[in-house]
């Protein structure tokens, strides 16, 4: 139906509605296939009026003759990510007698397809490269064409284009002074690398560091980088680059690194330990930072630290392989400060 003052009732092409009208003439709009063969077919119009006489119209003939083209069959469709991206098209060629095949393509719904093709007689594939998007449903269908008839429509076929790279976390933690930044993909297309971009104010971000990524994989892939920089507060995102220089934000995350307000030496955790232990200690201020281990009588037996650090939040790790079961005495000097405490190593 192309009139929307028409409608179909059982097999018949009607009014939605009774007519008035005193003479002259009325016209339907539709559209109608003929069946696949060839020979006449024939379309009969009637119409009744309140006073149960019937008008006739003039019978209409439609003339089927040229060869019958066969609609293509078990169309498919399917994402390629490399060498050079598309979607490749397949299907069965059903005609003998066809001069080309018409590929259509739509965006993201059924109803706005668009020919993008015209192929040579007998093809059964075809690949699409036309402006392709991520994270985007594609539609398909093929006909056949012959010198003056076509086919009826393949099946549509669907396929959806992947996210370029599919991040699951992406987290930040402080650990000796530094920000540690750690994130992990589920899928990756095509993927350059990531650029880390670190702020100060939620508007201004600059780019910090940059790793590879893995191009395309399937596979779990864990990334992290380390940020050394001054106490603040501080904003971080990815910016993930593709191959063809695309490229799309992570989530912001924010972390506070706050210098401590005082000096403190932190029991080693720990203990009684074998082999390693951890000490944490903290500094309000910057300055030269000595930590020794010590026995019980006093002997130096290793040097922890002898640097000049900025004001932080540390921790140091003691691996004790190499030492005897025992009591040990650990200090921290830094300033005019001094602290010491024991720790206990059992093998």
């Amino acid at each position: 139906i192309v009139d929307n003052n028409l409608k179909i009732l059982g097999n018949e092409l009607t009014h939605t509605s009774a007519k008035v009208f005193s003479g002259g003439q009325y016209t339907f709009y539709f559209t109608y296939t003929a069946p696949a063969v060839t020979g006449n077919q024939t379309l009969y119009a009637t119409g009744m009026s309140s006073r149960q006489q019937w008008n006739f119209a003039a019978n209409f003939t439609v003339s089927v003759e040229l060869p019958f083209v066969s609609a293509p069959t078990n169309l498919q469709a399917t994402y390629s990510p490399q060498p050079n991206e598309s979607i490749d098209l397949t299907w069965t060629d059903n005609s003998s007698n066809e001069d080309n095949f018409i590929v259509e393509r739509s965006v993201s719904d059924t109803n706005n397809f668009v020919q993008i093709a015209s192929l040579p007689a007998n093809s059964e594939q075809y690949s699409d490269t036309l402006g392709l998007q991520y994270s985007t449903d594609y539609f398909y269908r093929v006909y056949a064409s012959g010198s003056s008839v076509v086919s009826g429509f393949s099946n549509t076929a669907v396929v959806a284009t992947p996210v370029p790279v599919e991040l699951v976390s992406f987290t930040a933690s402080l650990s000796n002074n530094m920000i540690n930044l750690s994130w992990t993909t589920a899928t990756e297309t095509n993927n350059a690398g990531f650029e880390i971009q670190r702020s100060v104010n939620k508007n201004n971000f600059n780019t910090i560091g940059y790793i590879e990524g893995q191009g395309t994989t399937t596979e779990l892939t864990k990334y992290s980088f380390a940020d050394q920089t001054e106490p603040g507060h501080y904003l971080y995102r990815l910016k993930q680059i593709d191959y063809d220089g695309s490229y799309s934000y992570s989530s912001v995350v924010e972390i506070d690194f706050s210098s401590p307000a005082y000096y403190e030496l932190e029991q080693n955790y720990p203990n009684p330990f074998n082999p390693t232990t951890t000490i944490n200690y903290h500094l309000p201020v910057e300055g030269l930072t000595i930590m020794k281990l010590y026995d019980l009588l006093g002997r130096e037996v290793l040097t922890l630290i002898n640097e000049y650090k900025p004001a932080g939040n540390y921790s140091v790790e003691l691996n004790a392989r190499d030492l005897s079961s025992g009591t040990y005495i650990y200090t921290l000097q830094s300033g005019t400060y001094y602290s010491s405490k024991k720790l206990i190593l059992i093998k």
